[in-house]
């Protein structure tokens, strides 16, 4: 029988359900991630490979804009390779740019993920709720494990349409993974997800998203001075973080977002202007000191100071990579936003509202952890992405034809 684009397509999904379901196992012993960007990496090539006519480039302003994202990452590797600490946290890296390779199995193969995933969604849902059940018991298993922070980012999957009645499910599926795993970001999550489906205009979001992120960058300037205080006392590689919590009320409403605070202002503050041409890969985000570990990961400091991150990856990879970054990001978002908000209604009623919700809810995860810089997760963010891409590319031709 002769292989067919079929056939690569579900093998693809069925290595991407399984390491989105458990990459403590898939990824961490068998290394999904890095199969999924090879499989994405053929995909690609395949599909620009010349035949007549040329190169068959897609008209899709969010492929390019990817692409473009592949290219400064290339550049960032090229001049990585003189700045670097040590091959491994190069390599280690590395993983942010060819996880992005991912994104053009959700571009290439998404309408056979539709049908796939008609197939799979009991699974993902039952999978989960078991995985919940066993977490609010307290229950280990290897077989049984799901990360808690993205988790909610494959219950869209599950309802059988993206509008009020699936939003519900959604959010009570997000209350119940709430309660098992004690998340204070899927609080936000649920949140922000309901501001998204209510807004109704996509000039009112904009204007609501600029608000909260001046409101935001406002508290950050104001809570400035506080946060020197992370250098008080003997070093650590984070810093005196109590020191930081006793010096304002605020900090001790949640510590573990007074600790990401801290965090963001040591790699958007303390590496500014290094940040804004961006650091590059296999090079520290912070200081540390070799040799020592005064962390609770049971890793020394140079490890945590390459690989950990932020704790909000696009704060993150715009240190790594630069103010470039930063803005093909927010045109990415703003392309798949403006389209989201203005066809809603149609996404709606073909049933791919919740490709969306998903596409958000892993953004909105990214915003307190790591994300695109973790073989772990990355994959996850970058496959839905090409879903929502390939999904908005098929909207286009579909516009151009009537």
């Amino acid at each position: 029988m002769k292989l067919q684009k079929k056939h690569i397509a579900e093998s693809s999904f069925i290595l991407y359900l399984l390491y989105a379901l458990n990459h403590y196992v898939f990824e961490r012993a068998f290394f999904f991630n890095e199969l999924l960007a090879l499989i994405g990496f053929s995909v690609f090539c395949y599909e620009l490979y010349p035949r007549e006519g040329g190169i068959r480039w897609p008209k899709s302003t969010i492929y390019l804009t990817v692409c473009l994202l592949i290219a400064l990452g290339a550049v960032h590797l090229i001049i990585s390779w003189h700045l670097k600490t040590s091959l491994y946290y190069y390599l280690r890296n590395s993983v942010i740019i060819y996880s992005i390779f991912t994104f053009f199995l959700g571009f290439y193969f998404f309408p056979y993920f539709q049908a796939f995933i008609k197939k799979w969604k009991y699974v993902i849902l039952g999978y989960a709720l078991m995985t919940m059940s066993l977490e609010l018991f307290s229950i280990k298993t290897i077989i049984f494990q799901m990360d808690r922070q993205v988790v909610s980012s494959l219950f869209p999957f599950t309802v059988k349409r993206g509008n009020s009645m699936g939003i519900l499910i959604v959010v009570f599926l997000g209350i119940f993974y709430t309660i098992a795993y004690s998340a204070l970001t899927s609080v936000v999550v649920i949140g922000l997800l309901l501001v998204i489906h209510f807004t109704k205009k996509y000039a009112n979001f904009k204007m609501g998203t600029s608000l909260l992120a001046l409101g935001i960058v406002a508290t950050f300037l104001y809570l400035s001075p506080f946060l020197k205080h992370y250098k008080e006392g003997n070093y650590t590689l984070f810093g005196n973080v109590i020191a930081v919590y006793n010096s304002n009320p605020i900090f001790q409403i949640d510590h573990n977002t007074s600790w990401r605070t801290i965090f963001w202002y040591r790699t958007v503050v303390e590496k500014f202007p290094e940040n804004l041409v961006g650091i590059g890969f296999g090079t520290p985000l912070i200081p540390y000191r070799k040799g020592e570990k005064t962390t609770e990961s049971n890793r020394y400091d140079e490890h945590d100071a390459h690989v950990t991150g932020a704790h909000n990856t696009f704060i993150t990879l715009f240190t790594r990579m630069g103010l470039p970054f930063l803005v093909l990001i927010l045109y990415l978002y703003n392309t798949v936003l403006k389209e989201y908000f203005r066809y809603r209604r149609y996404y709606t009623e073909k049933n791919l509202n919740q490709y969306f919700w998903s596409f958000f809810i892993l953004t909105i995860v990214g915003f307190f952890n790591l994300l695109l810089e973790t073989p772990t997760l990355a994959a996850n963010y970058w496959i839905v992405f090409g879903f929502i891409a390939g999904m908005i590319e098929q909207h286009r031709r579909l516009l151009q034809q009537n």
